[in-house]
């Protein structure tokens, strides 16, 4: 009530509202006046800020009645926030029934929008309260509004009395109060209810015997899992009516990662094997070439329709997703009808999206053989010839080709990766590899932004334009490089020196580009040169005891000072420009990465990353660096381990004939572009991800994608991809 009283307070404080803009609650949200600017200028407004009647300005007006500041990262070695803009709790509480009662309430905006928007929001809100260390009444006061108790919402699972979480050990859910149910004899058809709490959680232990069905079957196959006995489950399975054999069926991925892990003891040895067909039966595969793809992932080996187990090579990974196939067996019996109804409400690109991202093709040490295998079969769907070419060992590269019906003129390329960059799961509140689709449509996974999504999106815009019996004039051609995240030195970086590429004789390629929060796609249409220098700094060796002269430290401290101020001089440079983002080309980025040292020589290995601006003299800035090493003194030498010559720039304007194809394109689908400069591409080209409304989150925590921009993006390639291949 105390805090409600100030914000009141607040409210009625004339003075106060004018300083900072604070509009009245309920009515409008309390802001910062310098947060809106800065996302106003810089083009970050989300849709449900911008002014009406300002949509499609080339920069969209900020309507101060409907801007909440949003969640923030701080950038490495900043502080988070000025304290100046941190809000006080009243301030913080106008800004959460603000997002409660006038942005929940919107009726006319999709509930995904209106969900990620009030989502970050309270982020921002939490954020401010953990930084200037809310008093704990305070909190609580906010904390209850954020937090919904347990059971509340009138969720089905709290209809029925179910204290469900989410089961982060083993994935999926479990049910907290199961004995409190089988004992709550005032249940309405307490039988149906017990059996579904008991399927969730086919693992309790606190079962009573009860000879009333379906309960009863549920029972038979938890006690079955309990003895391991994992024949008597799959069968049980069949017993079960739709609805059971549904919940019972999301278990399958794991049950079939621990039998193959039992089968892999049990059968281990060279002489031993297992027919694929009767494993296909015996764990309700809908098809021998997924029961094939599952022994794949856990690099189980079969060899003429025979699985081999080695109990050494089983890879006890994560569990795949069982919505990947579907459920094989008696329809009648087991929930078929039910399933395939699951998988009828998703869009088949979608799913193919799902199936990619489910590939691990993660960092360090990437094993691309199930991606090879994955596009194989799409280039197969698409009847497309595909070329692997192995230029470098376990580094494949995937070309597929829709010839045109002229072959002899310059071709289109669309390229993407395979390979995705590590993730820290503790700090992922989804699985990276499952691709996990929430009730928004927001679909979780490691390289849904970054860049599985547009490879697929490629695929499936090739896939609508080819049933629309749509011909080409331009050949093209669909790659999929490995190892660029790591900088491509092993794949697109060797690609393009041989004569298989200049065959591809590429007139115009497209690689990606970034997710944007705002309305606009991002394009970007040239990259600054990418630099790793190292500086090694050889000094004189002795006793720790003694003062020594030319020491490897002294000339560290000398090329450490002259890199970081130069690094300052840039930085002040950017932030003097009107939209800093979107300036990045005009500056040379420079952060220390790494600091080595070594006992024989004694030499101090400094290594600097750098950006090079567009216009800047790369044999200047050489000499430059160069000019600071005689200065550091003897020993100091330069040397670079990358070294990205100035790539040029894609012009932008009606010279270009494959910018006004690519452009004219886009205003047909009334997309709006904003130009931008790549820190890094491989190739020179249009980098160009069509995802928008969607925060940035390529190389971060719970990287996702909606469903339906994913959807709208293969929309708009089948208009690019015609535009550029029919350009005359």
């Amino acid at each position: 009530q105390d805090l409600v009283e100030r914000s009141d307070q607040e409210e009625q404080d004339p003075a106060e509202d004018q300083v900072h803009s604070r509009p009245k609650r309920n009515r409008k949200p309390p802001i910062w006046m310098s947060d809106y600017d800065v996302r106003e200028r810089e083009g970050l407004l989300h849709i449900l800020e911008i002014k009406t009647g300002t949509e499609k300005h080339k920069r969209p007006t900020a309507d101060p009645n409907c801007t909440v500041k949003c969640f923030s990262r701080s950038a490495a070695g900043q502080e988070m926030q000025k304290l100046s803009d941190l809000r006080p709790p009243p301030i913080l509480l106008q800004t959460i029934l603000y997002l409660f009662n006038n942005v929940l309430t919107n009726k006319t905006m999709e509930w995904s929008t209106l969900y990620q928007f009030v989502f970050d929001r309270l982020r921002a809100v939490r954020q401010d309260m953990v930084i200037q260390g809310v008093e704990a009444r305070d909190s609580i006061t906010l904390l209850e509004l954020i937090t919904p108790p347990p059971n509340s919402g009138g969720s089905t699972s709290s209809k029925l009395g179910l204290d469900v979480t989410e089961d982060k050990g083993r994935g999926g859910i479990k049910i907290n109060n199961y004995s409190a149910i089988v004992d709550d004899k005032t249940m309405p058809d307490s039988s149906a209810v017990k059996a579904f709490a008991l399927q969730v959680n086919h693992e309790n232990t606190h079962v009573k015997e009860e000879k009333v069905s379906p309960l009863s079957d549920a029972l038979s196959l938890s006690l079955a899992y309990w003895v391991r006995n994992f024949v008597t489950v799959y069968r049980s399975i069949f017993k079960l009516p739709p609805l059971l054999a549904c919940v019972a069926a999301s278990h399958l991925p794991f049950l079939r990662r621990q039998t193959l892990q039992v089968m892999s003891v049990a059968y281990n040895g060279h002489n031993l094997s297992y027919p694929l067909s009767k494993l296909q039966v015996l764990l309700l595969y809908a098809s021998e070439q997924e029961a094939h793809d599952d022994c794949r992932h856990y690099n189980i080996e079969v060899k003429d329709c025979q699985v081999v187990f080695n109990k050494n090579a089983f890879n006890s990974g994560v569990s795949k997703n069982f919505f990947s196939g579907q459920l094989a067996g008696p329809v009648e019996n087991t929930g078929g009808e039910a399933m395939a109804a699951l998988k009828e409400t998703e869009d088949e690109a979608v799913t193919c999206f799902r199936e990619y991202l489910r590939i691990p093709s993660v960092h360090p040490n990437v094993n691309y053989d199930e991606c090879v295998s994955f596009l194989t079969r799409q280039a197969s769907s698409l009847g497309l010839p595909i070329q692997v070419h192995q230029l470098v060992k376990n580094k494949p590269i995937v070309v597929i080709t829709w010839e045109g019906t002229n072959p002899t003129l310059p071709t289109i390329l669309l390229n993407s990766h395979m390979d995705v960059v590590p993730v820290y799961r503790e700090k992922w509140t989804k699985d990276p590899f499952n691709a996990e689709k929430d009730e928004h449509g927001n679909i979780y996974g490691r390289g849904s932004q970054d860049m599985k999504c547009v490879g697929i999106q490629y695929l499936e815009a090739i896939r609508k334009l080819k049933k629309e019996g749509v011909k080409l004039r331009r050949t093209v051609h669909i790659s999929f490089m490995p190892d660029e995240e790591i900088g491509g030195k092993d794949g697109m970086r060797k690609f393009v020196n041989t004569s298989d590429f200049f065959e591809l004789n590429i007139g115009v390629a497209l690689d990606e580009s970034v997710a944007s929060p705002m309305e606009e796609l991002l394009l970007f249409y040239a990259e600054r040169s990418s630099w790793n220098v190292e500086v090694h700094c050889s000094g004189t060796p002795g006793h720790g005891t003694l003062f020594h002269e030319d020491t490897s430290g002294e000339k560290l401290q000398i090329i450490l000072d002259r890199f970081m101020t130069y690094r300052q001089q840039q930085k002040d440079i950017l932030e003097t420009k009107p939209h800093p983002i979107f300036s990045l080309a005009e500056v040379t980025s420079l952060n220390l990465t790494q600091m080595k040292s070594t006992l024989v020589p004694p030499d101090l290995v400094l290594v600097f990353d750098m950006r090079v601006a567009i216009d800047q003299d790369h044999q200047e800035l050489e000499e430059l660096m160069q000019s600071w090493c005689l200065e550091a003194g003897p020993g100091v030498t330069l040397t670079f381990a990358q070294k990205d010559p100035n790539f040029g720039i894609t012009e932008l304007d009606n010279n270009n004939p494959w910018w006004a194809a690519f452009k004219g394109a886009c205003n047909e689908m009334e997309v709006n572009l904003r130009p931008m400069i790549c820190p890094g591409l491989d190739l020179p080209a249009f980098g160009f991800s069509p995802i928008n409304h969607t925060p940035i989150l390529l190389h971060d925590h719970d990287e996702f994608l909606n469903e339906k921009i994913f959807l709208r993006g293969i929309e708009i390639y089948t208009r690019i991809i015609p535009a550029l291949a029919n350009l005359t």
